[in-house]
């Protein structure tokens, strides 16, 4: 069976020549079918379910010191009984605690979901610049 039209498993760019080689690696294990697109849900009420349950996954993995960094509508799925959701696609996923950058070259993720302040360049390292609405 194909990946679903919006996944690729490889880039369709060329490699930059004079770009050193990353040292990533990338596992993929396919059980069976979980779940559906969130897009795909019967109603407004289950759709936002997924949500709910995309965002209380992303707590808990960022509780249990793991930042997502590839939060997009593909990657946040909804249970086939559209009681629940989950995330998916955790192959840009760092630990919180680390002491030096995440091995990735440059931004990665979806703009229109990135932080304002990585879009301008700021150092990610430090605290916002500006106050935080709470």
């Amino acid at each position: 069976m194909p990946p679903p039209p919006l996944k690729r498993s490889r880039s369709d760019l060329p490699p930059e020549e004079d770009a050193p080689r990353r040292n990533r690696v990338h596992r993929r294990v396919i059980m069976r079918g979980v779940g559906k697109d969130l897009h795909q849900a019967s109603r407004l009420q289950a759709m936002l379910t997924g949500l709910i349950g995309g965002l209380k996954g992303h707590e808990s993995l960022f509780n249990a010191g793991i930042l997502h960094r590839d939060i997009s509508i593909g990657n946040v799925m909804l249970k086939k009984a559209e009681d629940d959701g989950f995330l998916i696609d955790l192959d840009l996923a760092i630990k919180t605690d680390r002491d030096k950058a995440s091995g990735a070259p440059n931004r990665t993720g979806t703009k229109v979901l990135m932080a304002i302040g990585a879009l301008y360049g700021e150092d990610p390292g430090c605290p916002p610049s500006r106050p935080v609405p709470s």
